[in-house]
């Protein structure tokens, strides 16, 4: 047990970075959208839609009309960075699931269950948005 937990911390000391910035898919993704023209409001995107993938579910997650109006206009950062609301539209109904705590909600029959899965369609997604033209940092 001792010399797993040296074997451990010399591997760790070793690794340039700390191990979880590795080891998290999201982490580099949004690492990885926040580059370039427009990559402040498309790593904000990226971060919201992982935040509703992974936070309470919808008919429990708004206490007030003013949390329902973030969620819906990206918030104040999101308006504070000059970012684009109909690349933002475009990119959350492209991305959007069917999320299994809705059963009232009609499927439409998109799934990403996995970590792997989730990055391809918000890559996927953002692709599609971009090839419209529009831009995501151009203000509205």
């Amino acid at each position: 047990m001792v010399h797993q937990f040296a074997i451990a911390l010399i591997v760790g000391a070793a690794l340039p970075g700390p191990v979880a910035a590795q080891t998290d898919p999201y982490a580099t993704f949004l690492e990885e959208v926040a580059q370039g023209d427009g990559g402040a409001c498309r790593r904000l995107m990226v971060q919201q839609r992982v935040d509703n993938w992974y936070g309470p579910s919808v008919s429990e997650a708004f206490a007030s009309v003013e949390e329902i109006m973030a969620d819906i206009t990206g918030g104040p950062e999101f308006r504070d960075i000059g970012c684009n609301r109909d690349f933002r539209d475009a990119f959350v109904d492209c991305s959007s699931i069917d999320d299994p705590r809705l059963a009232h909600i009609v499927p439409r029959g998109v799934r990403a269950a996995t970590m792997p899965e989730q990055i391809a369609l918000m890559r996927a997604c953002l692709d599609l948005v971009t090839a419209t033209g529009e831009k995501p940092g151009s203000l509205r």
